[in-house]
């Protein structure tokens, strides 16, 4: 229902998202739905902004505000950004600017969020910072974020711009450049203070929301891979289990799944391949529908010419996904090796 009122929201339907909003509100309430609510509060406060209702505006991101606390959220990123749209949003009753400088203002400032990465950002930001570090392009910045439906990129450089002004641009940049390891180590710590269920199936859910970001990097060490299984495993997925939640235990099986089959990849390209078999049977034990992992244990067993076990694997793979583009050359591979075999014990 708050997506809906969302989508209402961006085509203009005011009195429609009014209507969503309400009813995901009541949902939200008799389902006990915190995160839900304080979601729900902030889209209302945006909109209310969008349309200058400026005190309905405050109310909600206030009321939104309160629900964060009551689950220990205050400091997470997401909720530090929407207190600097509630900053900005008092700053604008403040402070007027002329259409003429905000337009070269928000010229400027789009131009700054579309730099490729965040060394290139900072740069640009450093350049410009005569214009940039000021209140006018502040609220530039917050006009832009509201007339675009509250941009998750544009929000973001709220907070870097916040920040520079406030500490210098070099911290405003420092958290940004953390690894996604290391947030996810920070996450790790969150789950010992975490008592009440809807707090520790939040961090679940941002756990597996960062998990995924860092499975999706190219190269990652053999060591950091190890480490982010051994959290998952330890202290992830019985507190995904504990919370009795399926679709959050099932996303900690599909990230480890993942995660081993990567593994695996590492100790099949250096040739350990008992410790390739050990990884890709545990993906298999948290994805056994997974064709791939099968399809990957019989490329191993057959590279280590052990055609026997190999064979299971590909009868597998090709039950669970039959119309496979790689199996014919699965299978080809397979039968060389068989016949190979049985010519060198002829010999």
């Amino acid at each position: 229902l708050q997506s809906m009122g969302d989508l209402a929201s961006r085509l203009g339907q005011v009195d429609d998202a009014l209507k969503h909003y309400e009813n995901a509100l009541t949902l939200y309430e008799l389902n006990r739905d915190i995160i839900g609510k304080m979601n729900t509060f902030i889209s209302l406060a945006r909109l209310n902004a969008v349309q200058e209702k400026i005190d309905e505006a405050k109310s909600y991101y206030e009321q939104g505000f309160v629900l964060a606390d009551s689950i220990n959220f205050s400091s997470h990123e997401v909720v530090l950004s929407w207190r600097n749209e509630y900053q900005l949003l008092l700053a604008v009753e403040m402070h007027e600017i002329a259409p003429e400088k905000a337009q070269a203002l928000a010229d400027l400032l789009i131009e700054w969020v579309n730099t490729p990465n965040w060394d290139m950002s900072e740069q640009f930001l450093t350049e410009n910072r005569e214009k940039l570090l000021t209140e006018d392009a502040v609220q530039a910045l917050h006009l832009l974020v509201m007339s675009n439906d509250s941009n998750q990129m544009l929000v973001q450089h709220q907070t870097i711009l916040k920040n520079a002004i406030e500490h210098g641009i070099e911290a405003a940049y420092a958290p940004l450049k953390k690894s996604h390891l290391e947030k996810l180590q920070q996450l790790r710590q969150v789950f010992d203070h975490m008592q009440e269920p809807q707090q520790v199936q939040a961090v679940i859910a941002m756990w597996l929301m960062l998990g995924n970001r860092f499975l999706q990097q190219e190269d990652i060490s053999h060591d950091d891979l190890k480490q982010f299984i051994a959290d998952s495993e330890l202290f992830v997925l019985p507190k995904a289990e504990e919370s009795g939640e399926a679709l959050l235990v099932n996303g900690c099986k599909v990230l480890l799944g993942w995660a081993y089959s990567r593994l695996h990849i590492q100790y099949d390209e250096q040739k350990d391949y008992p410790q390739a078999l050990a990884a890709i049977s545990k993906a298999i034990e948290y994805r056994p529908e997974n064709a791939m992992y099968y399809h990957n244990r019989a490329v191993t067993y057959m590279d280590m010419e052990d055609y026997a076990n190999a064979l299971p694997d590909l009868e597998k793979a090709q039950e669970l996904e039959p119309d496979a583009q790689r199996l014919p050359k699965l299978w080809k591979q397979y039968n060389d090796g068989i016949g190979e075999s049985s010519h060198d014990d002829e010999n």
